[in-house]
């Protein structure tokens, strides 16, 4: 707990949320280990966000398929396309 207070008050968890969310937009339909191995980040950077910006309606889960990393079937990720008035 006391580890996402700072990380929220130092704002690492904004900046790792923001790299996530335009790592998936850039690369839509990759696993978070794939999207990981893309950006060049440390296992579990980009994977500890995507839940939270799917709770925050900015992500969505595509198909779930075989990774390209881990070889096991993992969940693919994409953005939620805001709808233009």
């Amino acid at each position: 707990r006391e580890a996402a207070f700072a990380g929220v008050a130092s704002g690492t968890f904004g900046r790792t949320e923001r790299l996530a969310l335009r790592y998936v937009a850039a690369n839509p339909g990759r696993t978070a280990k794939e999207l990981e191995v893309i950006a060049g980040v440390e296992a579990g950077t980009i994977r500890k966000r995507l839940a939270g910006l799917k709770r925050k309606g900015k992500l969505i889960n595509g198909d779930s398929r075989k990774c390209n990393v881990s070889g096991r079937s993992a969940r693919t990720w994409k953005v939620v396309l805001t709808p233009v008035a």
